[in-house]
């Protein structure tokens, strides 16, 4: 017989619990100390907050002590009584075998049996209790105090942080102490009674986890106003940083009084702690779907102002990018496009476009540097979307424009882009015979006025998420590189899809720059230009473009375009793309220099590569190939834009100098020097001729088109008498004011002789072209080999003593010692003149001007005499 009672665990309960309780009543002095210091100084909501919680951890602090006090002198009496039991039992267990050793012996006397019987009745069980709910402290203010003020002294808070973090790191090892004593006497001592003991279940440590709490939000409140050099905070700009958890911050975007502005304040704080990320994008998903098109001004404002405040966090805008996926992302930013169409809302809609986009960039692009495959697959459910909504559809609704909206020049990560380009170019594709149409015309259908928010040179493509998708890529060279010219793919059908996209495809809407600005990141990006992917896809795009301006394709078949428009001729491109073609051949320079001095044909060069050995160019072994009628094609299409001019001419000027300055640095001084230079002059002056033939026919052909248009005009005149507005004519000049106040008959002589002046003129530009181009060129070289000190500063003296008498010139030509600048070169007739010569001491100009008149078309004769 027995009872399960451990003593020993019992005593070191006891023991541990008086401790744990000297040592919270020990603490209180201190802390009350600390708490009365911080809130002398503390004023408004929070300081009310700060008083209530240090009441409520006083009142805890001294519950938590007596209980532990009570809890402990349950167990003394427990042990006590324990001690009572067991000698009661022992009595009665030597009673019990008395009793039965007499009756063994076959009777009973007085002299063998216990004198006195036992008392059979047991000693009570003991009940031991220790109940208490630690009380949950409020950190936050009620809503309509968001906008009193708040001070405090700094130092007097983090005094109390100190001391509650010494007297928390105390406790903490004392409730475990008492946690595990009160296990193994729990444990051994089954005889005791248990009431409510949730002192033991978890409550202490909730006593200590509001402790923590307290602490942690004081020193945030003081960071706070460390922040603000000590000021007054609002209520509300202190809790938007000091929320922790989503309860608090629930409170904090629940409050209906919250302006747009505070409202993006807060999310934007709260994003910072990633705890929240998963509840804010719930929160933001939810205001989105909440909007409808009878949603108010109001309304839109605020749900802009949650998705501006999330787009500052990449991670909570990856977060709501993964809960709403690729249908909401879509219809929702279709919606807010509608805003405008149906109801007057175009500010609220702008700018809700702009938030929902940068949620989705910073979004996307930490997804695709953290996860790829979450990138991947968000890709993936936007071509599923947008691929599901057209089969059996004519009406989009929108959702092309919200896509092209989305991916308008971006900058997405490489795992996104190539995963959604393969997908819709397989779409795209596939589907292009359906009704003759490529799906960028059928995504047309849908509402536009989200085209307002477009770049200006993406205005008119706002429907084509195609023409957006390539301006994403003119910022990823990997992805643009990956979606024309893939590791993955084979020769055929690398060509297959760049013939689609580069010579078959409508880039009217978009005047080619999205189109250009991909082929330009794929092409001239450094760590890829130069690679034998990036100078095939050169040699593809050269070829197709050309096709484009003849419009059929390298076997002569007709290129089907829904208009003229799609050919690539002048007045074709926007300043943007010729900017960005221009910069594609301005990289590859060497390569056309190549093809227009030593000139070759070929049916078709797509993808075609070169390996170029010449010395002077090895830093790019890997070239394209072009033909020569090829470059003139697409290079009359660049130059006849101001913009693509100047980028060409620029090229052209920088691969001169840097490849007569690379001759000089690598074979100065050797016997090759001479040869080699007058070769690299040679190639220049075939390379500025080829240029200059290029610009002077563009400029022919403009003038020539003009002449058809107006011609047409005379002619429909004729048929449409007296309705011809002669203002319209398109020749313009010095007629143009005379023709307004005549007759069509009185004026068709004079419109006959504006024609022809302007084709003569036309002419007579290119041919002074002509000689500026050779001039500055021959300019050029003389500054590039002084400049390299191959032509001294002695011979300059001596070349200008003996063509002019005296050396005094140089003096003033050369001030200090440096070339001429470009303002006193264009000023001075006798400068440039003897800048021009003045190389010829270092290079023979015969062969320069020999190839520059074997490359210069046969339409501008040069002149005689200057």
């Amino acid at each position: 017989m027995g009872i399960q009672f451990d003593e020993t665990a019992a005593n070191d309960f006891v023991h541990t619990a008086r401790r744990t309780a000297g040592v919270l009543r020990n603490q209180s002095a201190r802390r009350h100390a600390s708490a009365d210091n911080a809130a002398f100084h503390f004023t408004g909501p929070y300081a009310d907050l700060f008083k209530t919680c240090a009441n409520a951890e006083s009142i805890d602090r001294a519950r938590i002590a007596s209980q532990l006090e009570q809890v402990a002198d349950s167990v003394d009496k427990a042990i006590i009584q324990a001690r009572l039991e067991r000698k009661r039992l022992a009595k009665v267990e030597e009673w019990l075998r008395a009793t039965y050793l007499a009756r063994v012996d076959g009777g009973v006397s007085d002299y063998i049996l216990p004198a006195r019987r036992p008392s059979f009745t047991p000693f009570a069980n003991p009940v031991v209790s220790a109940a208490f709910k630690a009380t949950e402290r409020n950190h936050t203010p009620v809503s309509n105090r968001n906008h009193d003020k708040v001070s405090a002294d700094i130092e007097a808070l983090r005094s109390f942080v100190s001391v509650s973090q010494s007297q928390n790191n105390t406790l903490r090892q004392e409730i475990r102490n008492i946690s595990r004593a009160w296990r193994n006497f729990s444990f051994h001592s089954s005889w005791v009674s248990y009431g409510n003991t949730s002192l033991f279940n978890g409550e202490m440590d909730n006593y200590l986890f509001e402790n923590t709490r307290d602490a942690q939000w004081i020193a945030l409140i003081a960071d706070q106003f460390a922040a603000s050099n000590g000021g007054e905070l609002s209520a509300f700009e202190i809790s938007i940083n000091v929320a922790r958890g989503w309860k608090e911050s629930e409170e904090i975007l629940s409050n209906p009084n919250l302006t747009a502005k505070e409202l993006e304040q807060a999310v934007s704080a709260l994003a910072k702690d990633s705890s929240n990320h998963y509840f804010l994008a719930k929160y933001a998903d939810t205001k989105l779907g909440l909007l409808t098109l009878e949603s108010t001004s109001e309304e839109i404002n605020k749900a802009t102002a949650v998705l501006e405040g999330i787009s500052k966090s990449p991670e909570a805008s990856a977060e709501l990018l993964m809960t709403m996926g690729g249908e909401k992302l879509i219809t929702r930013t279709s919606l807010s496009g509608a805003f405008t169409r149906f109801y007057d809302y175009p500010n609220e809609s702008s700018a809700l476009l702009h938030a929902i986009k940068k949620v989705f960039v910073n979004g996307e692009t930490e997804l695709g540097n953290s996860n790829p495959n979450k990138s991947k697959a968000l890709a993936s459910s936007l071509v599923t979307y947008i691929s599901g909504k057209r089969i059996g559809s004519l009406y989009p609704g929108g959702d092309g424009a919200a896509l092209s909206w989305l991916l308008c020049d971006a900058k997405l990560s490489t795992p996104f882009l190539v995963e959604l380009g393969n997908g819709l170019d397989k779409f795209e594709r596939s589907f292009r015979d359906h009704d003759n149409y490529s799906w960028g015309v059928m995504t047309g259908a849908g509402p536009t006025s989200i085209s307002e928010v477009f770049p200006k040179d993406y205005k008119l493509a706002a429907f084509d998420p195609m023409a957006s998708y390539m301006s994403a890529l003119g910022h990823n060279a990997k992805a643009a590189l990956e979606f024309f010219a893939s590791d993955s793919m084979t020769d055929e059908q690398k060509v297959s899809r760049q013939r689609f996209w580069i010579e078959q495809r409508d880039w009217s809407h978009n005047k080619f720059t999205g189109l250009l600005s991909a082929l330009d990141a794929a092409t001239t990006t450094p760590g890829q230009a130069g690679t034998p992917a990036a100078s095939g896809l050169t040699s593809s795009l050269v070829e197709m473009l050309a096709n484009r301006t003849q419009g059929e394709d390298s076997s002569g078949n007709s290129l089907k375009f829904h208009s003229n428009q799609e050919k690539f001729l002048p007045g074709s491109l926007s300043s943007l793309g010729a900017v960005k073609i221009a910069h594609i051949f301005s990289t590859y320079m060497p390569a056309v220099d190549v093809y227009v001095n030593k000139p070759t044909e070929a049916d078709s060069l797509a993808n075609s590569v070169d390996s170029l050995d010449r010395e002077d160019l090895n830093y790019m072994k890997s070239m394209p190939k072009f033909t020569r009628g090829n470059l003139t094609r697409v290079l009359r299409t660049v130059v006849s834009s101001k913009d693509g001019f100047g980028t060409l001419g620029e090229g052209v000027a920088n691969y001169k100098t840097a490849r007569i300055s690379l001759i000089i640095k690598q074979h100065y001084g050797t016997k090759d020097f001479n040869r080699l230079l007058n070769l690299a002059a040679e190639s220049e002056g075939g390379l500025e001729g080829f240029y200059t033939s290029v610009v002077g026919e563009s400029l022919i052909d403009s003038a020539d088109s003009e002449s058809v248009k107006a011609q047409s005009w005379i002619e429909l005149g004729d048929t449409l008498r007296g309705l011809l507005p002669i203002k319209d004519i398109p020749v313009a000049g010095k007629f143009l004011d005379f023709l307004a106040e005549q007759s069509l008959e009185a004026g068709r002589e004079n419109i006959d002789e504006a024609i022809s002046d302007a084709r003569r003129n036309a002419v007579e530009n290119a041919s002074e072209l002509k000689i500026k181009n050779l001039t500055s060129s021959q300019v050029d070289i003389s500054r590039i080999l002084f400049e390299n000190d191959v032509l001294t500063m002695d011979e300059v003296k001596i070349y200008i003593e003996r063509k002019y008498g005296d050396d005094s010139l140089s003096r003033v030509w050369f001030p200090d010692g440096k070339f001429p600048s470009s303002e006193m070169i264009n000023s001075d007739h006798r400068l440039r003149t003897t800048l021009e010569n003045i190389g010829k001491i270092k290079y023979d100009l015969k062969g320069y001007m020999t190839n520059f008149e074997r490359v210069f078309f046969e339409k501008v004769p040069f002149p005689q005499s200057r």
